[in-house]
């Protein structure tokens, strides 16, 4: 049996509240549903900044800490679409937030996010930056200057031991460049051809060289949860993720011209984790 891999330690959150009266009386239903709605407004007004693993280097890191064998075992508990639009060439000496930035849960009518630091259109569909152009640096190939991409929240394995795990673990999120892509949809869509959503799986995500991107995602299922009362704690938690995911970028401190010019043609058309 393989030694199991220990990763950099992230932060634990307090537990989850219970909802109770506290006489031992169960509050009524309409109050614990209204309990939760202000609960969500709340979510959606005191955005919590998360932390994302690094791939610096082609060595995937956590808390700035190296991943053994460049790999990570998690669940992971939700996926967003997610647009960026860098106007400048990666710099990784001066690491910079978007442009602009767009987040969906399907991929569709997706927009700026109010937070965006100079947004370039009403809709994604409708910006000259998430059009085929040829690509600058390689005249015989083309590209979207805006980069469509996947925002993973990933639990710690760990948290699958216990439900009350599931509830506290701190959640790590992974961006998956838009040249992994394809490997996260076959791998969610193997998944799901047998029943099984990516929150209900123990994932092992490994970065890899590669010859014409430099580096890419792996995603092997490891095995499945089956145990009923972690299960009820995924669901829930799935849920309570949809809103805290999608928390924005910084802003930029020096901000742009507020609409980019349209890219100019070059060359020929054509617990622990």
């Amino acid at each position: 049996m393989a030694k199991k891999q220990e990763g950099p330690a992230i932060d634990t959150p307090p537990a989850v509240i219970d909802v109770s009266s506290g006489t031992g009386v169960a509050l009524p239903d309409d109050m614990i549903a209204k309990l939760a709605a202000y609960a969500r407004q709340t979510q959606q007004t005191e955005t919590v900044k998360g932390q994302f693993f690094g791939t610096k280097a082609g060595q995937l890191t956590f808390n700035k800490l190296p991943l053994p064998n460049n790999s990570v075992d998690v669940v992971i508990l939700r996926s967003m679409f997610e647009n960026v639009y860098y106007p400048e060439a990666f710099d990784p000496d001066n690491l910079q937030s978007p442009l602009c930035f767009a987040f969906s849960d399907s991929g569709t009518e997706m927009a700026p996010h109010a937070d965006a630091t100079a947004p370039q259109a009403d809709l994604c569909a409708n910006c000259v930056h998430n059009k085929w152009t040829p690509d600058p640096n390689k005249p015989t190939k083309r590209r979207k200057p805006c980069k469509e991409q996947r925002r993973l929240a990933c639990l710690p394995v760990s948290a699958v031991d216990t439900p009350d795990k599931v509830r506290d673990s701190t959640l790590g999120y992974l961006r998956v460049p838009v040249t992994s892509v394809k490997f996260w949809a076959a791998y969610a869509q193997k998944l799901a051809g047998g029943g099984i959503p990516p929150f209900a799986a123990v994932t092992r995500i490994t970065l890899k060289p590669d010859q014409q991107t430099q580096v890419r995602y792996e995603f092997d299922c490891l095995r499945t949860v089956k145990d009923p009362d972690v299960l009820v704690e995924l669901f829930k938690r799935h849920d309570l993720e949809a809103d805290a995911m999608a928390f924005p970028y910084e802003k930029r401190n020096a901000t742009p011209p507020a609409t980019q010019p349209p890219p100019q043609a070059s060359g020929p058309t054509g617990q622990k984790f």
